[in-house]
């Protein structure tokens, strides 16, 4: 063996390689798989042993023969794969349909691929019992091969099928520790591949012992999804990620989604983003500020998809770049439900000023679909979004996924300025449990709460603002109607208490049911007709009194109705009473108008006094 590693040592005076990109002097050596090197901080460490393990079917040949084919294409390194596990030939015509694989390259010099038990066979060892002696014949067949393919990069797969072969733990021991004394003085990584399942990543307990870095491949169960995922358990001399990172097995080899940190160094906006929906504007003291995240939450049905579109139709009418990220509803589907309210969105499309993504969640890790975000943004550039909803993702993934996910999200969003909406489904459709499942309600800078309420056995649509980070805000419970045009706030609560616990009941008349009341008491039938066209244009003493003047000028209403409206409004408005009249002059000009007040005596089945 001794002979073999000097051999190993030097370097043939005439190659016909180009040199390596990579310096071997390097610490930290690119494993050519981008994200995989984005966890490692830059690669596995030079000249290092790595333990591949993971239960069959995770991944890890095509993992491994992925890194030699990365290595020699981007590095010139070449690299040499010894199999115990299958036919080279067979595990060839599997590779063939990757495109990372290369037929071209299979040769010695560039990625090379041997059968193990070919070796033991031309050493005469496929059928006899081995011993340590054969352990040294074993290790310096692989030094000369090492040598003749001047391998930078050397897979093993797998150590599990040499230990069971070799059957003694002191023989594996003996086996592993040659190996690494052998790479110790090369310039060589080695990867070892390692069949586990469950806890653990070796059989016998030896391999991880000796290795610089173990890398585990996992498939795990969340809900009713299977999700795979990469651990980094160890990487001796160097810095990594040690969050797990979900990935896919693709006909372009593994592709990783490494977690998407954060720092909390963000710029923040005082400027404010208009709400789109009339009255809460005004509620949000000017709408939200710019960067900021909002969490819309209520029931089904309770306005949160179409409070969240008329955000975005805001944007675009104040000329600004939306997505849509839905994960309920289709493209099609959406685009029906906006030209209901004549909101014309694929003009906007077409434009390139709307971004509409549609996917069901389980169609993508969670990783995935940031990913697919960030891409977006990078690509497309929004200033505003809606991610509709969350509790779409919660039926798939875990609860603590996803808050992890919003969590991360909504920090990379509030860098990039990115003023967003959330929607969350809440489960009960009267009353007040919680936010969300999640506790997401930490995360997001506001919080609006939708609802349902019941009075007078009537359902009818309610709006919170619960929290508003940074700014003053409406905290009364109002009135929401669904119009042609959208969304509209309409009015309060007033007089009634318990409409968030589900439980409403009355406890003094509203202003505007008591100022109902005076119109229908002083104006009889018309007074109907009258007092909703007066609501539409806002119920405030200034307008109201306007309008009792004028119908007491056109002799409507006696002056001494008048006056006794005026005060009866005045104390609905906490006014003090005024007098209006002096009764020889105010019962002349009632004289005066006598003519037109029976004409409305008529229409009113009374008489004018």
């Amino acid at each position: 063996m001794k002979k073999n590693i000097q051999k190993l040592q030097e370097t043939p005076s005439s190659s016909p390689l180009p040199p390596p990109l990579v310096q071997e002097n390097d610490l930290v050596r690119p494993t050519g798989i981008k994200e995989l090197d984005t966890m490692l901080h830059g690669g596995f460490p030079s000249n290092a042993t790595i333990l591949l393990a993971g239960a069959s079917g995770c991944g890890k040949t095509i993992l491994s023969m992925q890194w030699l084919m990365e290595g020699y294409r981007l590095y010139q390194e070449p690299g040499m794969y010894i199999s115990l596990t299958e036919p080279i030939n067979k595990m060839v015509k599997t590779a063939q349909q990757l495109s990372f694989f290369k037929q071209e390259y299979l040769t010695p010099g560039k990625v090379f691929f041997e059968d193990l038990r070919t070796i033991l066979h031309n050493l005469g060892l496929d059928s006899k019992e081995i011993t340590v002696k054969d352990i040294d014949r074993i290790v310096d067949a692989l030094s000369d091969l090492m040598y003749q393919c001047n391998a930078k990069r050397i897979v093993i797969d797998s150590i599990t099928a040499i230990a069971y072969r070799l059957h003694d733990e002191h023989l594996i021991r003996t086996f592993i520790h040659q190996l690494d004394a052998l790479l110790a003085q090369t310039q060589i990584n080695l990867i070892l591949t390692s069949e586990v399942t469950g806890e653990g990543y070796s059989i016998f307990g030896v391999e991880e012992f000796i290795s610089d870095g173990i890398l585990k491949l996992t498939r795990e169960k969340q809900k009713e999804e299977r999700v795979n995922r990469l651990y980094i358990i160890k990487m001796r001399g160097t810095d990594f990620d040690s969050h797990p990172a979900s990935y896919r097995i693709t006909t372009q080899g593994i592709r990783f989604y490494p977690r998407l940190l954060r720092d909390l160094t963000y710029h923040v906006s005082a400027k404010r983003i208009p709400t789109g929906i009339k009255g809460l504007d005004e509620m949000t003291n000017g709408g939200y500020f710019e960067g900021s995240s909002v969490l819309v939450t209520g029931s089904s049905g309770s306005g949160k998809s179409l409070l969240s579109l008329q955000f975005l139709l805001q944007g675009l009418k104040d000329g600004k770049k939306v997505m849509l990220v839905s994960f309920e509803e289709s493209r099609d589907q959406i685009m029906r439900n906006a030209k209901g309210f004549n909101w014309d969105l694929e003009t906007y499309e077409q434009q390139g000023k709307f971004k509409l993504i549609s996917a069901y969640p389980e169609q993508k890790y969670l990783e995935e679909h940031i990913d697919m975000i960030r891409s977006e943004i990078e690509t497309f550039g929004a200033n505003l979004m809606v991610i509709d909803s969350l509790s779409s993702l919660g039926n798939v993934f875990m609860e603590d996924v996803v808050r992890d996910f919003v969590s991360r999200l909504n920090g990379y969003l509030k860098e990039k300025l990115v003023t967003t909406i959330y929607t969350h489904a809440t489960a009960t459709l009267l009353g007040a449990n919680q936010i969300t499942d999640a506790h997401l309600s930490t995360i997001t800078d506001h919080i609006i709460m939708l609802r349902y309420v019941e009075i007078q056995s009537e359902l009818r649509h309610a709006l919170l603002i619960l929290k508003m980070r940074g700014s003053n805000h409406d905290k009364k419970l109002k009135e929401i109607v669904f119009t042609p045009q959208g969304l509209e706030i309409s009015g309060e609560f007033s007089g009634l208490e318990g409409v968030l616990s589900g439980s409403t009941h009355k406890v003094s008349e509203s202003i505007e049911e008591q100022l109902h009341a005076l119109f229908m008491e002083t104006l009889g039938p018309m007074g109907e007709k009258i007092f909703h066209e007066e609501k539409t244009k806002g119920l405030t003493y200034e307008s109201i009194k306007k309008l009792i003047d004028d119908l007491s000028n056109q002799g409507v209403v006696s002056v001494r109705r008048k006056e006794e409206f005026l005060t009866s409004a005045g104390l609905v408005y906490g006014k003090k009473p005024v007098s209006v009249y002096t009764g020889e002059k105010s019962e002349e000009k009632s004289e005066n108008k006598k003519g037109v007040g029976q004409l409305f005596n008529i229409l009113k089945g009374g008489e004018t006094k």
